[in-house]
């Protein structure tokens, strides 16, 4: 289970779809391969249902949003659910789109990202962010998004052909290694709750 918020304020206390989406793919056996053992960095954690499954078989799994009040959620039930979670998880109050975020030097194996490219102007924060977290060598940096946002599949090609960057002006390079976009068309059916008649869950992933 995931912490249940009733009165969902921001946009990290509600389950949006390339959350499920994640949490569906990131239980087969093909992406289990790249998680176990290794150390997960996730931005824009929200409720922890993505990194939640990447980190089950994980060394170490960060969850990290800008919400205090939904990670302190997300805390309090790590806590009371050791049995399933251990100590693999931690969780993090890291807003990836501050430009402070050179201070820290601690790298990871994996940053996992569901749901963050969501406008043009966040596609930079997002690679400054990948480029100062992931490790040099073998590193994994996974992004789920909505194929019908522009905005995914600019961070897309931003990662493979390089792309213009503001904030040196001048143009990236393409990033060492592979880069691969898969696309998955899912159904969505009915969201149902406890007690309630269910609700149709609004997205295109």
């Amino acid at each position: 289970s995931i912490p249940y918020v009733e009165n969902a304020g921001s946009v990290g206390s509600s389950v949006w779809p390339s959350s499920l989406a994640g949490s569906i793919l990131l239980a087969c056996s093909k992406l289990k391969q790249f998680t176990k053992g290794k150390d997960i960095l996730e931005i824009g954690s929200g409720l922890g249902l993505g990194g939640l499954l990447a980190g089950s078989d994980a060394a170490r799994c960060v969850l990290t949003g800008n919400d205090e009040e939904v990670l302190k959620l997300l805390q309090v039930h790590l806590k009371e659910n050791p049995g399933f979670f251990g100590d693999t998880f931690e969780t993090r109050l890291l807003d990836w789109r501050d430009s402070d975020l050179s201070k820290e030097d601690e790298k990871f194996d994996i940053l996992l990202g569901f749901g963050v490219a969501y406008y043009f102007h966040l596609v930079r924060p997002i690679i400054d962010t990948a480029r100062l977290k992931l490790k040099e060598k073998d590193a994994l940096f996974l992004v789920l998004g909505q194929a019908n946002r522009e905005s995914q599949w600019l961070l897309y090609h931003n990662i493979r052909d390089g792309g213009y960057n503001q904030l040196t002006d001048e143009h990236d390079p393409p990033w060492k290694g592979a880069t691969r976009m898969l696309l998955y068309t899912l159904k969505m059916g009915a969201w149902k709750e406890e007690g309630s008649c269910g609700e149709k869950v609004d997205g295109v992933i």
